[in-house]
């Protein structure tokens, strides 16, 4: 393992953690940001040794995030980073637009200005974002933006209900974010702000709907041409 593990202040380990959940943390934020790469092979002992604990929590990890489909255990050969598994990317997808549709007819009845209020910052602090390449604080405003709509629709618990599958997403979210079109999302974000403002739900259905599902019926395919090593391809064994 050629990476050293990125740690930002907001994760550095809490009083009493228990280390398993310690290093479940740090390493899904490292795969999630891309800073361990699809199909790397990573190493217990120098994980471990660099976050200052034991062997048996980082296997317990890599059990958690395999689960996850982040991480891939091999018999007899060591642990991946797992490949970007592209049909359970579209599922994921397809339940975050199934939701989020239905989501919208009430939201645009239900807003308050205060909650549109909230969502613009949301927006500006995405165009902070962008333009200072952050692109996991760029994830992270996105993700208030799209918690946000729930709570405006009274359905928190809808987006609490998604968000343990958003990681196998959220990889491919980054690779949008790194080399594709940043500007499209801060566009969408705005344009639904003003139809929800105006209580417009066919216009605001209409930029959700291709805002939710560009990801997969365009950069998905963009991404896979872009960088094949990183996808498991059609028929391909996990290893």
């Amino acid at each position: 393992m050629n990476n050293t593990l990125i740690i930002p202040r907001n994760l550095e380990r809490k009083p009493y953690e228990l280390n398993r959940f310690y290093v479940q943390r740090i390493l899904e934020y490292n795969i999630v940001t891309l800073n361990l790469l699809p199909g790397q092979l990573v190493s217990a002992n120098e994980l471990a040794k660099e976050l200052n604990t034991s062997r048996t929590p980082v296997h317990d990890a890599f059990i958690e995030l395999s689960k996850k489909s982040l991480m891939t255990i091999i018999p007899q050969v060591g642990t991946k980073i797992s490949l970007i598994n592209v049909e359970k990317v579209k599922a994921v997808s397809f339940l975050r637009f199934s939701a989020e549709i239905k989501m919208l007819e009430r939201a645009c009845g239900s807003i308050t200005e205060q909650e549109l209020s909230a969502l613009h910052r949301c927006v500006e602090m995405q165009k902070a974002s962008a333009k200072e390449k952050d692109y996991l604080q760029f994830l992270e405003d996105d993700n208030a933006f799209h918690s946000l709509l729930f709570e405006g629709a009274g359905l928190t618990e809808v987006g609490f209900l998604i968000d343990p599958y958003m990681p196998i997403f959220n990889r491919v979210r980054m690779l949008i974010y790194k080399n594709l079109d940043i500007p499209r999302i801060i566009q969408e974000h705005t344009d639904l702000l003003a139809f929800l403002r105006d209580q417009n739900l066919v216009e605001a259905t209409k930029v959700l709907s291709k805002h939710l599902a560009y990801d997969v019926s365009r950069d998905l395919e963009l991404l896979k041409e872009k960088f094949p090593e990183y996808f498991l391809a059609n028929g391909q064994q996990l290893y």
